[in-house]
């Protein structure tokens, strides 16, 4: 069965893109949502907006890998309409699209943010198929499967000590932090021996990265944990938005490389200083020139390439390597002094706010949340965007034009916040853009905006939950003069 599985995993890059006419996704609904969760070992959902673009590039991609799983019965992957199911989008708290959400053995998993090519999703969604600790029973399997993923564990154990090993590596698995990893088991003498496996037990480490193994005692939970993070060797990847909205969230430091693909010898050159050093942060890198809209707010040298490592996303500080050439020296100094805490800090460039002279949104800060946003005499809408997020650029001339269509409105007032700036107040922010709405008489709930991002979306969803009268117009200083104005 094992070998099954390991040759399906493996042969899914190569197969994937073989497929022409992939078919519809099922369409989920209220009433089958969790019939579904429940009856498929592994189910991934897309909360899909009809004519946001960003949701309709994911979707021949999910088509591409549906068509390829085909009958696969413990498998499901459909799609959410969510103008049509608000219910259900409110009931599982979806805040931003295009949202994927992993469900295995009926449990809520994950949502997903790894890799957006078919074969990635393909990858990940077989290995979630096998168990959180493979049965190893032959050499073929033990070499095969130590080559299957970039991180492979396995423990080589005698039969006696097989329950508390497995237990222990199953305990490690279902670590977050190890979701990339495969882990494996194996009691026979003959494959430790012919792995080169000198005294049992042990536990190795395959990072298919650097091609190196790592050898530690099983001891417990905490040291495997440790021995596993100390040599997994960061490898260095591409940026993406997904990319870059997991790494944001691990709030650990990551560094960012700002190269120009067509001259990669830094990139190659940075690739090996972090295989062959103890610095455990991972590595992305960026075409700069290719992609303005992530790097136009860091703050760099102004040439290319250029190195940061990013500390405190939330506050925008940042480290740069400021030597003109990067050298294998220079990264060796660069990282001594980023342990030592010596390194000078830069910040991420504001953007300034340009506000139109018919914007009609009003830009906020957290001082004026209280008295602006939780006004008890109006209804308030708040767009809670990042200044580099490009589903936030697109919304915003929607959310302008349902501002200045209700410019009129005395007791509904529209409101901007950077969140990516500053720490949004009593709001859950998923992602990006997130929209909530405050009713005059229920201040201490919000609503989340789960619509369409375009004007029609936004108008609509005001007009459903506005608590005020929107044919109440404004009154004018002019007018407010005439009106007291008293009679002759």
């Amino acid at each position: 069965m094992f070998r099954l599985i390991l040759i399906s995993l493996l042969c899914l890059v190569v197969f994937c893109e073989e497929i022409k006419t992939p078919e519809k996704p099922e369409t989920v609904t209220l009433e089958n949502y969790d019939t579904i969760i429940q009856n498929y070992k592994i189910v991934m959902i897309h909360f899909d907006v009809e004519h946001d673009p960003y949701c309709r590039s994911v979707r021949p991609i999910l088509k591409k890998v549906k068509k390829y799983i085909g009958d696969e019965q413990n498998i499901f992957i459909g799609s959410v309409n969510v103008l049509k199911e608000k219910t259900l989008v409110m009931r599982e708290n979806i805040t931003s699209y295009p949202s994927v959400r992993i469900y295995r053995k009926g449990k809520f998993y994950k949502n997903y943010n790894k890799g957006a090519e078919a074969s990635q999703i393909l990858v990940f969604i077989k290995k979630l198929l096998m168990p959180f600790v493979s049965k190893i029973d032959s050499t073929w399997d033990a070499s095969k499967f130590s080559q299957s993923l970039s991180w492979v564990v396995i423990a080589y154990v005698k039969p006696e000590e097989r329950e508390e090993a497995h237990k222990l590596l199953k305990e490690v698995a279902h670590l977050p932090e190890f979701d990339e990893y495969l882990f494996g088991i194996t009691t026979n003498e003959d494959v430790a021996k012919d792995m080169k496996i000198k005294k049992t037990p042990k536990i190795v480490l395959y990072s298919n990265m650097d091609h190196e193994k790592y050898y530690s005692d099983i001891t417990s939970v905490s040291k495997i944990s440790n021995f596993l993070k100390e040599n997994s060797h960061p490898y260095i990847q591409e940026l993406s938005f997904a990319r870059l909205s997991g790494l944001i969230r691990t709030r650990e430091p990551f560094v960012i490389l700002f190269a120009d693909s067509e001259y990669d010898t830094k990139i190659s050159l940075v690739k090996s200083y972090m295989k062959n050093s103890e610095k455990r942060m991972e590595v992305v890198w960026l075409d700069g020139p290719k992609n303005p809209v992530f790097y136009r707010d860091f703050p760099l040298s102004g040439r290319w390439p250029c190195l940061l490592i990013s500390t405190n996303w939330n506050d925008g500080t940042f480290h740069r390597y400021d030597d003109k050439r990067i050298t294998r020296k220079g990264l060796n100094k660069f990282f001594e002094e980023f342990e030592k805490g010596t390194l000078p800090v830069v910040k991420k460039i504001k953007q300034e706010e340009i506000t139109e002279d018919n914007d009609n949104t009003a830009l906020i800060t957290p001082k004026d949340w209280r008295k602006m946003v939780l006004d008890e005499t109006k209804d308030t809408f708040v767009l809670i965007y990042a200044p580099w997020c490009e589903y936030c650029k697109a919304l915003r001339p929607h959310y302008v034009d349902v501002a200045k269509y209700f410019s009129h409105v005395e007791d509904l007032a529209l409101f901007r916040f950077n969140g990516d700036a500053y720490q949004v107040p009593g709001v859950t922010v998923a992602g990006y853009p997130t929209l909530v709405f405050y009713p005059r008489n229920q201040k201490q709930k919000y609503i989340s905006y789960e619509g369409s991002r375009s004007f029609g979306g936004l108008k609509e969803f005001i007009e459903e939950n506005a608590t005020v009268d929107l044919t109440k117009k404004k009154v004018t200083s002019l007018e407010n003069e005439t009106e007291q104005k008293p009679e002759l």
